[in-house]
């Protein structure tokens, strides 16, 4: 079952997602030169890594953004442990960036992977990722995060230099994706606990080494019209209601749809999928095994907004941790590099971002 069908030519799909991924490509490099040089107290790098495609034997590259503090500080809050005086792991954490699944790069997360790092002493990895083309469609996107994840799994202390987690001791592993990035977070982090045993993309895949220990989402892509859960359907109204938004519509909505041909019953395509199958609290008690605690970010004006609001419903309904902040005065929007402009104030969007890393950081036992 397609997401969506189309006569529309696949040409022209892809001839304004080229046109998109310029404007894009431009406003990245216009914000990156805005945030100036990056702080004496961190080093920022790229690293080329060599990967393999799940359940295939097709290699792909993908090219990580590294931010990471210069020097360990005991200063810097949660990572001194005034019991032991000793040093405790950095957390890992993990940006996966927007863009339609067409476009897009590491450099618009520079500004939340900097801050992420002076603020929480974090190694902040920003990756690229497979992207959707005429001949490269669903699930490659998704499945390219998850090889990503492996590699960062079994790889964070001797290439990072941090512990992701050890018997529940270890700086953390926290996964972080905007839009579609968002939908690669959501849907890798479902996998690695839930598994996609007897799923119509079920596939051979190497599990993470190490557990993922939180979960941020902004403005997350997660569900189409058909599979909305009939009990939530009454909330999914932002599609029509912010058909004609400023910046992203519904129609960019639906196009982009139509380029990742996916089968929106598979557990690749959205982690609805698998918590569809899981009871509530009230019918069943603590599920487990158990979803990572989730910060969902919404924007008021965005057509995407509900795929936020029903996904974090639906996972407090089953007793698993989350918060979420709707930011009712913007539209579809994330804190950037890009400067796209926002309304939304006290907190705003990087405000209410660093407050829900520093949530899910407590949440793990680092802060």
């Amino acid at each position: 079952m397609a997401a969506n069908s189309t006569s529309q030519p696949q040409e022209d799909l892809f001839t304004g997602a080229e046109k998109l991924g310029k404007m894009f490509a431009a406003l990245e490099q216009q914000g990156v030169a805005a945030l100036g040089p990056v702080a004496d107290t961190l080093e920022e790098y790229y690293v080329k890594v060599p990967l393999t495609l799940p359940g295939t034997d097709e290699k792909w590259e993908s090219s990580m953004k590294v931010i990471k503090p210069r020097a360990f500080s005991p200063s810097k809050v949660g990572k001194w442990d005034a019991s032991s005086g000793e040093q405790r792991s950095h957390p890992l954490i993990v940006l996966f960036h927007g863009g339609g699944f067409t476009h897009g790069s590491p450099e618009s997360m520079t500004r939340p992977g900097r801050e992420f790092a002076e603020a929480f002493g974090a190694v902040a990895v920003i990756p690229t990722y497979r992207m959707v083309r005429q001949d490269v469609r669903w699930p490659t996107p998704q499945r390219s995060a998850w090889s990503v994840l492996v590699y960062l799994s079994e790889n964070a202390a001797q290439e990072f230099g941090v512990t992701l987690d050890e018997d529940g001791h270890g700086g953390g592993f926290i996964v972080n994706g905007f839009s579609a990035g968002a939908n690669l977070t959501a849907v890798t982090a479902a996998i690695s606990v839930f598994g996609d045993t007897g799923d119509p993309a079920e596939m051979e895949h190497k599990p993470l080494a190490k557990p993922v220990t939180g979960v941020a989402l902004t403005c997350p892509s997660l569900m189409t019209d058909a599979m909305v859960p009939e009990e939530y359907r009454h909330l999914y109204t932002s599609l029509k209601e912010n058909y004609n938004a400023p910046g992203l519509t519904g129609a960019m909505v639906e196009t982009s749809r139509l380029r990742l041909q996916a089968n929106s019953l598979s557990r690749w395509y959205s982690p609805v999928n698998a918590l569809t199958s899981i009871p509530k609290t009230t019918d069943f008690g603590v599920y487990e095994p158990r979803f990572p605690p989730c910060y969902i970010q919404v924007c008021g004006l965005d057509p995407m907004r509900d795929d936020g609001v029903i996904f974090g419903k639906m996972l407090a309904d089953r007793g698993f941790e989350m918060k979420i902040d709707v930011f009712s005065e913007d539209a579809h929007n994330a804190w950037m590099a890009m400067p796209f402009p926002t309304k939304s104030q006290n907190p705003s969007l990087g405000e209410g971002m660093m407050a829900g890393m520093e949530w899910l950081l407590k949440h793990y036992g680092q802060l």
